[in-house]
């Protein structure tokens, strides 16, 4: 698709919450253990298939504040999920663990990582299950947010 976008990308992507903000300490609640986001129905974004469109990409955004020790970091894994009526589960994509953050000398870090996701096959329903995991055995902390932007609409202005 040829598309200028620099002068107003709202009218090109969706920007949708995913889950609920999740906490995460290494070596107990929450390390390593995944956060099941909720559903995603792609037909009730506002323009839905009566409407001629739904999103075929998303970005998936998980922003973080870690405090992690010197030399310990936060990895990231993603299970993205479909679903024809928004109940029973089929594995539509697996992303491996990826390095979120790293701390060299300790202390707090912010940031986020990004996965892309082609939703051209997927059905009509998707969900988000990450999995934070901290590489230290004790201490360190993560707080986690999920969001995604949705694009790839054939029709603009996309439904926000």
């Amino acid at each position: 698709m040829n598309i200028v976008v620099n002068k107003d990308i709202g009218a090109v992507v969706d920007l949708v919450r995913i889950g609920a903000a999740s906490t995460a300490t290494a070596g107990g609640a929450g390390d390593n253990t995944a956060v099941v986001g909720t559903w995603l129905d792609r037909e009730g974004l506002g323009l839905g298939y009566a409407g001629g469109s739904i999103p075929m990409s998303a970005l998936v955004s998980i922003a973080f504040t870690a405090t992690l020790a010197a030399g310990k970091g936060l990895n990231m894994a993603l299970l993205v999920e479909d679903s024809v009526d928004g109940v029973t589960p089929n594995t539509y994509q697996t992303i491996a663990a990826v390095q979120a953050a790293l701390s060299a000398a300790g202390g707090t870090v912010n940031g986020q990582i990004g996965f892309h996701v082609n939703l051209g096959s997927a059905r009509r329903y998707v969900r988000f299950t990450w999995t934070p995991d901290l590489t230290n055995t004790a201490t360190d902390t993560a707080s986690i947010f999920p969001m995604c932007a949705l694009g790839g609409f054939d029709r603009l202005p996309s439904p926000n």
